[in-house]
C-alpha cells in the first residue's frame, strides 16, 4: 500500500496518536511528514491502555515504543523475573497506578500475570505483557515480538493454539 497517495505533500493540522497495533517504519514517516504531530502510544489494556509514548519525527531511524508515561514503571526481565542489561530481549513489564487489580472471575490467569513487583520488593503488582522488547542505550524500548503465539487481529487478542485446537477437531484435518 503505498501511504504516499494517502498523504499528500500539504502538512495537516492534526496531532496523530497511533496506537493499537505496531506502527510500521513506512507509515510512521508518511504520518510524520504530514501532520503536526505524530505519536507512537502503547499499552495493554490491563494497564490503562498507554503506558508508553514516543514522538515520531520524520529523522527517525526506526520506530519504538519509547518512553514510560508519568506513574508507570516498565522493566525488561528475564525468564526468572531479573532484570536484563540494555540491549538484551526480554519481557516487558508494567507497573504503576494505571495498572488493573487483574481479570474478574479468572484468578489463576490474574496470579500469572499481575505479580508482585520483583525489581522494587515492595507490594505494588506488575503486569506481565507477554510482550520482548529490548531497551535502547538511551532508554527507550524497543518492541520485539510476544513471548507466546498470541496475535491481534483488528484489536482482538487471539490465541493461536486455540484456532489450531478447534481445527484439529474436525475429522477432516489431520493437522
Amino acid at each position: 500500500f503505498p501511504y504516499t497517495t494517502l498523504f499528500r505533500s500539504k502538512r495537516l493540522p492534526i496531532k496523530a496518536l497511533c496506537g493499537g497495533e505496531a506502527l510500521s517504519f513506512q507509515l510512521a514517516r508518511a504520518l510524520a511528514r504530514s501532520v503536526d504531530t505524530c505519536w507512537n502510544v502503547y499499552g495493554p489494556t490491563e494497564t490503562t491502555v498507554w503506558s508508553t509514548r514516543r514522538r515520531i519525527t520524520e529523522d527517525q531511524a526506526r520506530v519504538t515504543i519509547g518512553y514510560p508515561l508519568a506513574n508507570t514503571r516498565c522493566y525488561v526481565l528475564d525468564e526468572r523475573m531479573r532484570p536484563v542489561p540494555p540491549g538484551v530481549v526480554g519481557e516487558l513489564v508494567i507497573g504503576g497506578a494505571g495498572v488493573a487489580r487483574g481479570y474478574l472471575g479468572e484468578p489463576d490467569l490474574t496470579g500469572r500475570k499481575f505479580v508482585i513487583d520483583p525489581v522494587t520488593g515492595g507490594p505494588d503488582r506488575i503486569y506481565r505483557t507477554g510482550d520482548l522488547v529490548r531497551q535502547l542505550p538511551g532508554g527507550e524500548l524497543e518492541f520485539i515480538g510476544r513471548t507466546d503465539f498470541q496475535i491481534k487481529l483488528r484489536g482482538h487478542r487471539i490465541e493461536l493454539g486455540e484456532v489450531e485446537s478447534a481445527l484439529t477437531a474436525c475429522p477432516e484435518v489431520a493437522q
